[in-house]
C-alpha cells in the first residue's frame, strides 16, 4: 500500500512539472487595413513631414480637418505561421465577344443597323458567343508570424471596381432604352512583405484615386496603411 501511494504522489508531481513546463499559447495577430482618400496637396504635405512624425497619425489628423476621408477598412485574424483569407465581392458576368460580318468579325455598318433594328423588337436576341466573369470587391491574404518584438507579414491584397462600361451602341425608342457594350475594370493591387512594430500603423503604398466618370483623378491620391496587433488569448 506504502508503495502504491509514493507512487502515485511521484505520478501527480511528475504531472505538475509537465504542465508548469508547458509554453503558454502564442498570441493571435490581428491584421487591420484602411484606405484613405485625400488632395495632392495633403498628400504632399503628409510626403514632407519629418521621419519621426506617424503617416498615419497626419493622416487622421487631415480627416479630422475634413481634409481627407477613410474609404475602406478590413481586419483579419491568424494565428503565428498561417495564413488567413478575406474576400467579398459580387460576380459580373459580361460577353466578351459580339460577333460581326466584317473582316475577322468585326462591326459593319450594315451590322449596326441589323442590330438597331432588333433592339427595337421585344424579341431581340443578339449573337453572343462567349462570355467572361469578373469578380469585383475586395480580396485579402495573409501570412504573420512572430519574430522577437517584430511581425513579420506577407501582405496580399486587391481591390476590383467595376467604374465604367465601353459602350458600343444604345437604343433610345418607346419600348425603353438598351445598350450594348463591355465593362471596364479597375484594380489596385498591393504585394509586400512586411517587419512591423506591434500595433502601429505603417503606410505601404499609394494609388491615383478615380473621378466620378471612371477616370484616374490626378488630384486625388489613396494611401494604404496596414496594422498588425498582438491579441493575447484571455484566462480562462
Amino acid at each position: 500500500m506504502m508503495k502504491t501511494l509514493v507512487c502515485i504522489h511521484c505520478l501527480i508531481l511528475a504531472m505538475a512539472s509537465l504542465a508548469a513546463e508547458e509554453p503558454s499559447p502564442r498570441p493571435n495577430i490581428r491584421v487591420q487595413t484602411q484606405m484613405i482618400e485625400m488632395s495632392l496637396e495633403s498628400f504632399v504635405e503628409l510626403s514632407n513631414s519629418p521621419v519621426a512624425m506617424s503617416p498615419h497619425a497626419i493622416a487622421q489628423r487631415f480627416i479630422h480637418e475634413n481634409k481627407a476621408k477613410l474609404i475602406d477598412s478590413n481586419l483579419v485574424i491568424c494565428q503565428h505561421e498561417q495564413d488567413a483569407r478575406l474576400q467579398s465581392f459580387k460576380e459580373l458576368i459580361y460577353p466578351s465577344e459580339l460577333t460581326g460580318s466584317g473582316i475577322s468579325g468585326s462591326f459593319t455598318d450594315e451590322d449596326h443597323k441589323k442590330l438597331e433594328a432588333s433592339m427595337r423588337t421585344l424579341n431581340a436576341r443578339f449573337i453572343l458567343p462567349s462570355f467572361e466573369s469578373r469578380e469585383v470587391g475586395e480580396f485579402l491574404e495573409i501570412e504573420a508570424s512572430i519574430k522577437d518584438d517584430r511581425i513579420l507579414l506577407r501582405f496580399a491584397g486587391d481591390s476590383v471596381t467595376n467604374p465604367e462600361y465601353l459602350c458600343l451602341l444604345e437604343q433610345h425608342d418607346q419600348h425603353g432604352w438598351a445598350r450594348v457594350g463591355f465593362p471596364i475594370f479597375e484594380t489596385r493591387r498591393a504585394y509586400s512583405t512586411l517587419h512591423l512594430a506591434n500595433n502601429r500603423f505603417t503606410w505601404i503604398n499609394h494609388f491615383t484615386s478615380l473621378d466620378s466618370s471612371g477616370k484616374p483623378d490626378p488630384n486625388n491620391k489613396l494611401l494604404l496603411f496596414v496594422k498588425a496587433e498582438l491579441i493575447h488569448p484571455s484566462a480562462p
